[in-house]
Order: C-alpha cells, then sequence, then structure tokens
C-alpha cells in the first residue's frame, strides 16, 4: 500500500511540474494551418515595403497623410448657387472674381467692366444640400461708360449732345442648382453634372435729366432699361454645367429676357469650354449668341468669349463637435 501510494504522489507531482513548465513557457500545441502567423507577418511587411505610402483604410489617401485641402469647389462657378469657401476665391478677366467672406457668404465684381461699370455683387447661400439655393443682390452703374462712350466718339450708342444722368442700377436674382454625383468610395463625392434656374430682374434708378436713346445693339438692347435708368428688365436664365474629364468643363445657358425695351423679350445662349493650364489657372473659349426682334436688322448676333481665371484659397476643414457645432 505504502509503495503505491507514494507511486500515486509521485506520479501527481511530475503532471504538476510538467504543466508549469508549459505555462511559463507559453507553448502552444502547433496547429494544422495552411498559413502561419510567421508567413502573415511577412507577407505584411513585403507589402509595406512595396508602397509605404498605401493605407489599408482608404486607397486613394496615403497612410498618416492629412486631410487634403486643395479646393474642391472649382467646378461649381459663380452662376450656380453655390458660394465659395471663407477666404478662397478667382480672380478672373470677364466673369465674377468671388471672394468669401463669411460660411454661405460671397462678395464678387467683375473686374473687365469696372472701369466703365463699377459693380459689386453678394451672394447668400441657403440651403447647401444637394439641391442648393441662393440669392445674389448687387449695384453696378453704366454712368462712366455712357460718359467714355460719348467723350471718345462712339456716337452709334451715346449721342454727343445726349444728357446722361445718374444712374444707379440694381439686381436681385435667385439661385436653384442640382448635381448629379457619381459614387466615389470613401472620399468626397464631387458632381459631374450641374443643373440651375437663375430668375431675377434688373433696374435702373437715374438722377438728373437724361436724353439717352434706347441701344441699338444685341446684348445691349436688352439691358437699356437698366443701364439707362429707363424701366426694369426680367430675366430667366437654364444652365447646365458638366464635366468632360478632370479639369476640362462645358457650360451653356439659354436666357431669356423680358421687360419695357424696343421687341419687349430676346433670347441668349452662351456656352464655354474651361480648360485648367495648371491646377490654379485657367483659360475659357466659347461664344453669345442673340436671337430677337428689336426693330433693327440683323435679327440674330454673335460675340466671342474669351476669359483667363486664378483660383487661390483653400477648401474648410471639418466642422468639429455635434451638429457642426465647435465644442470648445
Amino acid at each position: 500500500m505504502k509503495i503505491s501510494s507514494y507511486g500515486i504522489f509521485l506520479t501527481m507531482m511530475l503532471f504538476f511540474l510538467s504543466a508549469g513548465t508549459y505555462a511559463q513557457t507559453g507553448k502552444k500545441p502547433k496547429l494544422n494551418k495552411r498559413t502561419s502567423k510567421r508567413e502573415i507577418k511577412k507577407r505584411q511587411k513585403d507589402a509595406r515595403e512595396k508602397n509605404k505610402d498605401s493605407n489599408a483604410f482608404n486607397p486613394l489617401q496615403p497612410m498618416g497623410s492629412r486631410e487634403n485641402m486643395e479646393r474642391d469647389d472649382i467646378f461649381w462657378g459663380s452662376e450656380t448657387a453655390n458660394t465659395v469657401y471663407i477666404r478662397a476665391g478667382n480672380i478672373s478677366l470677364l466673369t465674377p472674381s468671388c471672394y468669401g467672406i463669411k460660411q454661405d457668404l460671397e462678395i464678387s465684381t467683375v473686374l473687365g467692366y469696372d472701369f466703365w461699370m463699377p459693380n459689386l455683387m453678394i451672394k447668400k447661400r441657403w440651403r447647401n444640400e444637394r439641391l442648393k439655393i441662393a440669392s445674389r443682390h448687387g449695384l453696378y452703374s453704366a454712368t462712366p461708360g455712357l460718359h467714355w462712350a460719348q467723350n471718345n466718339g462712339f456716337y452709334d450708342y451715346v449721342d454727343s449732345l445726349a444728357d446722361i444722368p445718374v444712374v444707379i442700377s440694381l439686381r436681385n436674382e435667385v439661385f436653384f442648382s442640382y448635381a448629379f454625383y457619381r459614387d466615389v468610395h470613401c472620399i468626397q463625392q464631387q458632381p459631374f453634372i450641374i443643373l440651375t434656374l437663375d430668375l431675377g430682374a434688373d433696374a435702373g434708378i437715374p438722377i438728373g435729366s437724361s436724353t439717352l436713346e434706347e441701344f441699338q445693339k444685341h446684348f445691349l438692347t436688352n439691358r437699356s432699361p437698366a443701364l439707362m435708368g429707363q424701366g426694369v428688365t426680367g430675366f430667366a436664365k437654364a444652365r447646365v454645367d458638366s464635366k468632360i474629364y478632370d479639369y476640362l468643363y462645358l457650360s451653356t445657358s439659354m436666357n431669356f429676357y423680358f421687360g419695357t425695351f424696343t421687341g419687349s423679350f430676346g433670347f441668349e445662349n452662351h456656352t464655354s469650354v474651361q480648360t485648367f493650364i495648371t491646377r490654379n489657372f485657367s483659360v475659357s473659349l466659347g461664344f453669345y449668341v442673340s436671337f430677337a426682334n428689336y426693330g433693327f436688322n440683323p435679327k440674330a448676333g454673335i460675340l466671342p468669349f474669351f476669359d483667363l481665371s486664378w483660383y487661390f484659397g483653400q477648401k474648410e476643414s471639418r466642422q468639429k463637435g455635434l451638429f457642426n457645432k465647435n465644442m470648445f
């Protein structure tokens, strides 16, 4: 009995000692797996060495890089319902040069017109969803241009003996833009087509006596009431902006004018192509076409269009906190 008791005791001691040794070494029994952990780690290391900048969560963005702050709103032109980012904008020759002064608020002017027709506009974006809504309001005056034409012998526009008043012109318009998007995985979606409806009116207020006569030119007759202080011109514009390729945009608009001018209404089309020479500098080429019965021939007119634009600034960073409100 003693021998059997000692035998059992020794057997139990050897069992516990072997279990303790296994626990300390942390070894586990090998499993019959197709790929070992060592092989998996080796493959991951090789993949990282091949592309050290890859991001496992978003292959389109480098791992560890900061958010891309390049502007992504350039496709949204000044004649849409969008506004530029804060402290960002563009400087253009014959289209509005814009600057973002606050979120959803921008100011603009057409620099190429300022010598003859000083102008200043302000646009407010009221809705920033897939359907964007904005309004634009502004002041301008053609008085300097009328005096310049008279003093430089352009009597087809202003008679040499005409009395020219000070004319203050007002513009009020509202934009509705709807964007169509393509799915772009994890990154922010960008539209490839934007449809815009622009409704508004221009009115001119004369200060002083006036003997000015209505312009007898396409693109000017329908604008005479506002430019000369002789009434109101209303307009409705349907516009399509399309992205053909990256940095190549096509825009076309059909514009209907009505008001207190000869013929009472007229149609215009503006079509242009914009391409980028560098990331921030673009060239635009196109044309304007006018169709109307303004009481003179021909019934149609055409003008070439050319513009240069330089874009500056960065896009806005993501809002912090709950409900787009800063937490601190």
